[in-house]
């Protein structure tokens, strides 16, 4: 765990005793029914039919072996992680782990990944929000899930907001824009990437692709919600 996150974490204690919780989500729409296999995007169709691939992924080389969001990118939701990422309002930063954890637990085992890896920033970004929030989100699922985070992946080049896209710009903004720090061995594992938002699933894809190449044995993404 890094120093900065450390301090953030003792700042959100101080926040817990100076300011009352955040109250809890009433605005929020769950991802819930038949979801693609692939991507994790829901489709209306008889319970017992599996979708592999939906019309949302269909068009792409696919990395991921499975994708989840546990809520829609709408009322409270996102709420939080807009005033998490771009506010920074820390006292969101548990709450938004919690619904990690949620999405986890429905449709994760931690016995199937070895490791947790956030989505990384590009370093001038990161300079100037003051932190990644995939990675402080990751910290606050690493000990429920009993994980440990791996900063495994570095962004080579900073890209436009994906929501700031329309869905081909979304498709080709990440492409290239990753690649693997020197110091972690991925051969032959099972990882978890995490994030806060997907949207068409291109950027947790691209992470995906470089760790296959790096020799990751199986990689899947998990965010608290998804682009509407």
């Amino acid at each position: 765990m890094g120093l900065l996150s450390t301090l953030h974490q003792n700042l959100e204690v101080v926040l817990d005793l100076v300011f009352p919780p955040p109250k809890p989500w009433a605005e929020f729409r769950r991802i819930e029914g038949n979801l693609c296999h692939r991507c994790g995007y829901p489709f209306e169709a008889p319970q017992n039919i599996q979708i592999q691939k939906c019309s949302n992924c269909s068009d792409l080389t696919w990395y991921l072996d499975r994708a989840f969001s546990c809520y829609w990118m709408e009322g409270d939701p996102r709420k939080s992680v807009l005033e998490f990422k771009y506010h920074r309002q820390f006292y969101w930063r548990r709450r938004l782990g919690e619904a990690l954890f949620e999405g986890f637990k429905t449709i994760y085992r931690p016995d199937k990944f070895e490791a947790l890896v956030p989505v990384p920033l590009h370093f001038s970004k990161q300079r100037d929000r003051g932190f990644n929030q995939a990675e402080e989100l990751a910290l606050v699922l690493s000990p429920k899930v009993q994980l440990p985070v791996w900063n495994c992946l570095k962004r080579k080049r900073e890209t436009l907001s994906q929501v700031s896209q329309d869905r081909e710009k979304r498709l080709k903004n990440p492409q290239g824009s990753f690649e693997m720090t020197t110091r972690f061995d991925v051969r032959g594992r099972s990882l978890l990437i995490i994030d806060d938002v997907l949207t068409t699933g291109t950027t947790a894809n691209e992470c995906a692709r470089v760790l296959r190449e790096a020799g990751a044995r199986s990689v899947a993404v998990l965010t608290v919600a998804r682009g509407v």
